[in-house]
């Protein structure tokens, strides 16, 4: 005895049969999408003999891709133990023996695998490392650290420290920038350097401001 037959059978034996089609499918939360997603997957496998590494598999929270992993294995699992065609229970034991070659993985997962396997082509050194959010947040301020130093300490930048201050330009907001900079780095294309500009009277404008607190006091005094 069978149950009712579900009011969407047929778009989801399409999505388990129809292997060779590109399909878009939209669903609300519980109605069975990884579950019809693992099980295409596992024909893909078991059926067509996609091999693993061939698989990808993008979701947007770890705990998604995590759980995605794990009813693939647990799938494999079954129709390694259970299945009564011997070329899929093949096929599903090399499969399993493989599960961690397929991409089953974040897009930020995914995307940094393709750069690993890819560095040069990407313009990045061989054996990089992608930092999370924290370990990027320490390395900035690390490295905020230091330019700072370098930009109170420097001699030869005295002088423009100077102007910054008296247009009220401070050490936070340059950190601001520095951090906006950061965040956006990979936007910032491969510009000429302009031209330095001419030297600036720092104390021309300091006397001037000078003058204009004198003018100031001297109305209050009046």
């Amino acid at each position: 005895m069978t149950g009712p037959v579900p009011s969407d059978q047929a778009p989801r034996d399409r999505i388990a049969q129809s292997l060779d089609e590109n399909l878009f499918v939209e669903a609300g939360a519980g109605t069975g999408k990884t579950t019809a997603l693992v099980g295409r997957m596992i024909a893909l496998v078991v059926d067509e003999g996609i091999a693993v590494e061939e698989i990808a598999a993008i979701t947007f929270t770890e705990k998604a891709a995590a759980e995605l992993a794990d009813r693939f294995r647990r799938s494999l699992e079954d129709v390694a133990r259970h299945d009564d065609d011997p070329d899929r229970q093949r096929r599903a034991e090399v499969a399993l023996a493989d599960a961690d070659l397929a991409s089953l993985t974040t897009l930020h997962g995914f995307a940094r695998r393709l750069l690993g396997d890819h560095p040069l082509e990407a313009g990045l050194p061989p054996g990089f490392d992608l930092l999370d959010e924290v370990s990027s947040h320490l390395s900035f301020d690390d490295r905020w650290a230091d330019l700072q130093h370098r930009l109170l300490d420097d001699d030869d930048l005295a002088r423009t420290m100077l102007l910054a201050d008296a247009m009220r330009i401070h050490p936070h907001h340059l950190r601001e920038l520095a951090r906006t900079l950061d965040d956006r780095w990979d936007l910032l294309g491969n510009h000429p350097s302009p031209p330095e500009p001419d030297p600036v009277d720092v104390a021309g404008i300091l006397r001037h401001m000078d003058e204009a607190l004198a003018l100031d006091r001297d109305d209050v005094d009046e």
